[in-house]
């Protein structure tokens, strides 16, 4: 209980006495008829919750009290649902985002322009990746990715085996796009014997593998044109052919001969 002091000079007719008071913050009534003592929580470093504080004694730790509704910044309150407010300094507006993706926020935000913007973390979504739109195609021990578009209608396998084509040669180059920061997070994958952090799909994984691709609208890609291109699979059909993606979405199941001209889709997995 804080205890006020008050001095009071009074005069005597010739001179001033001085007259010194004191008395508890509980004894002084305010105009509004509640005692100072019942304010005293708000005038010190930690405001109370049951004051309209936070219960914490830092600006960082009360922002984040108040953003998720918690009274403290502990390891068992830091959990996925919880936010982080940040500032976003491109659209200059407030933002949140969950706690289970700030550090790969920050590696987008320090890498030079490069790096993962995350505006989807569910199967069907969509993130960006060094400023290009790809989509969650799957999700088990990590998070398979597969670029919106078609890149190029000008991609010939070569050959039927996906180790002995150009496949790989057109992986290779889009992993050598990346900044950095994202090659980092990249995965190996192996597919059709051939192991690489960027990768040509399998027809295994067209066909129920990957959980986003249970429908033939699913699998749909278009050109930059907004025109829906037949894209091949990185898997042989035959002797002679190599299964691809029509422009319905459907199954090529009898394949098509690898010197036919089609688009091509990179893969990529990075871990949850």
């Amino acid at each position: 209980m804080a205890t006020l002091k008050q001095r009071v000079h009074r005069f005597n007719g010739t001179d001033y006495d001085t007259i010194h008071y004191e008395t508890s913050s509980a004894c002084v009534l305010l105009s509004n008829g509640n005692y100072l003592s019942s304010y005293e929580s708000r005038l010190t470093s930690t405001l109370s919750i049951a004051n309209g504080g936070t219960g914490q004694t830092t600006g960082p730790k009360a922002v984040y009290a108040l953003t998720n509704a918690c009274s403290a910044l502990t390891s068992s309150n830091l959990a996925s649902e919880d936010y982080f407010p940040l500032y976003d300094v491109s659209a200059t507006t407030g933002k949140k985002i969950l706690a289970s993706e700030l550090a790969s926020y920050c590696a987008s935000a320090s890498g030079s322009g490069g790096g993962i913007t995350w505006s989807s973390t569910s199967v069907g979504g969509t993130i960006q990746i060094d400023g290009i739109d790809w989509m969650i195609v799957h999700i088990d021990s990590g998070k398979y990715y597969v670029c919106k578009k078609t890149i190029s209608y000008g991609v010939t396998p070569g050959s039927t085996t996906y180790a002995m084509s150009t496949g790989p040669v057109a992986c290779q180059a889009v992993y050598a796009s990346f900044s950095d920061t994202v090659k980092a997070k990249l995965n190996n994958v192996t597919v059709n014997n051939v192991t690489m952090k960027v990768f040509m799909v399998s027809y295994e994984q067209l066909n129920g593998g990957f959980s986003h691709f249970s429908s033939n609208t699913n699998r749909i890609a278009y050109d930059d044109s907004g025109i829906a291109q037949y894209w091949w699979s990185s898997s042989p059909s035959s002797s002679r052919n190599v299964y691809c993606v029509d422009s319905d979405g459907s199954l090529g199941n009898y394949g098509y001969i690898p010197s036919n001209t089609f688009g091509f889709r990179p893969f990529a997995c990075i871990t949850k």
